[in-house]
């Protein structure tokens, strides 16, 4: 691998980062943990062995195309002479916009929702929440990040630092507790905070089609699906049975909070 990361590294991260958010959540919960939750991690575990057999068979693949966009020194990053940190940033910042477009066509879309729904279904949502995920949406993030990696040209090493930092970025939003809110108010202008993404599962329509970002706030604001949190406490999260689109709010909205 390419991103001077082994496959071990990045994993004993993310099952230490997992433990870290699970420990918090259980000390200083938003919402009490139901009984038998034990159930649902077991379900939720089962589905990232999963999805992890089929990133290991994708990756061959993944690796192949953007070392040969390298070589052929193909992508808009190299086009415009984009190199080292400059085009790591840039490079982040632009499969995290493709990642917010496919999370928004997964809500949109027939077949797409159908694979997402799953994730949504959880009616308790914590950091193993993270871990629920259909085989069919892995193939569609993975679709979108492929031809967003491909078109920037970016570099193998850049492209696992993001799927890393999304990964972990999952747990935090997903976890079960509050962040304070002048503490929420200022790191949400950037990032996407666990209270921005709580929003997101409650069953309400117009909160659920709402704040699809993965890691910087920013593509809410500028597709204008962004909405503040508020009431999370008493929020109640699962599926509802029609999502017809939401009309965007207005500009002021979107960037005044």
């Amino acid at each position: 691998m390419e991103s001077g990361w082994s496959e071990t590294v990045q994993l004993e991260l993310l099952l230490g980062m997992g433990l870290l958010w699970w420990v918090v959540e259980s000390v200083y919960p938003l919402q009490p943990r139901p009984t038998r939750r034990a159930q649902i991690y077991k379900f939720n575990l089962a589905l990232t062995a999963l999805v992890l057999v089929i990133n290991f068979i994708l990756a061959g693949v993944i690796f192949w195309l953007l070392r040969m966009a390298q070589d052929l020194h193909w992508g808009m990053l190299s086009w415009l002479g984009f190199s080292g940190w400059g085009a790591a940033l840039l490079g982040i910042c632009g499969l995290d916009g493709c990642a917010y477009l496919a999370h928004v066509t997964m809500h949109r879309n027939g077949l797409g929702w159908r694979c997402h729904q799953l994730h949504h279904s959880e009616t308790h949502v914590d950091v193993t929440t993270a871990l629920r995920q259909h085989p069919g949406e892995t193939l569609i993030r993975v679709g979108f990040q492929i031809g967003g990696g491909v078109i920037l040209g970016v570099s193998p090493g850049v492209f696992v630092g993001y799927v890393t930092l999304s990964a972990l970025q999952a747990q935090f939003e997903h976890a079960n507790f509050l962040l304070p809110e002048p503490v929420d108010r200022i790191l949400r202008w950037v990032w996407v905070t666990p209270n921005m993404h709580k929003l997101h599962h409650a069953t309400l329509e117009n909160q659920d089609h709402s704040n699809y970002a993965n890691l910087f706030s920013m593509w809410d604001r500028l597709g204008r699906t962004f909405r503040p949190s508020s009431g999370l406490e008493s929020v109640v999260y699962g599926t509802v049975p029609a999502r017809p689109q939401q009309p965007p709010i207005s500009w002021w909205e979107v960037w005044k909070i």
